[in-house]
């Protein structure tokens, strides 16, 4: 099997971390709530694009990360969710209120790791390079750096008292694999 590492870079961008605030009902002064979603825009000739998630952290302004490791793995499909279709990687966690310098995806994408980030393709073809690709198969995506460093997409966003802050992560695979 042909084992192409390709890079998930920032340009995959999340075409921007959305930070939509809601409102909520409580009177605690010291919390909020943070939601995390994801989304895809259309990428062709792919069958599957499957991506690790292994947590996220997300940075105070004023102070230090504050990690959401996950107790296992989460394999997402991102082609399955286009065309309006989220998926859930953060709901409702309680946290400080105040302004948030970053978030960061900690992303299973290692060097020639085939249980990790991966895409799978419709059908046989050709990269750029001139390498093929086979239908059916598993690619490992690779992202340099990605155990020490994860996605990291800095666009800042705040959580308010008693409210939710919402954040949308839509993934651009047609600029990134």
């Amino acid at each position: 099997m042909l084992n192409i590492n390709k890079f998930i870079g920032l340009p995959l961008l999340a075409a921007g971390a959305l930070a939509l605030a809601g409102c909520g009902g409580s009177s605690d002064d010291a919390a909020g709530w943070l939601s995390v979603n994801l989304t895809d825009a259309p990428v062709d000739d792919a069958a599957h694009v499957y991506v690790v998630f292994e947590g996220l952290e997300i940075k105070p302004v004023d102070g230090d990360a504050i990690p959401f490791d996950f107790a296992s793995n989460r394999q997402i499909d991102l082609l399955t969710l286009q065309n309006g279709v989220t998926e859930s990687l953060l709901d409702g966690a309680e946290v400080p209120v105040g302004d948030y310098e970053w978030i960061r995806l900690k992303i299973y994408a290692a060097e020639n790791v085939n249980d990790g980030s991966r895409i799978e393709f419709d059908e046989d073809g050709t990269y750029a390079n001139g390498e093929p690709y086979f239908a059916g198969e598993a690619y490992p995506l690779f992202i340099p750096s990605g155990f020490q460093t994860g996605l990291k997409l800095v666009r800042p966003f705040s959580v308010g008292a008693g409210s939710t802050t919402r954040l949308v992560i839509d993934f651009d695979l047609r600029k990134s694999v």
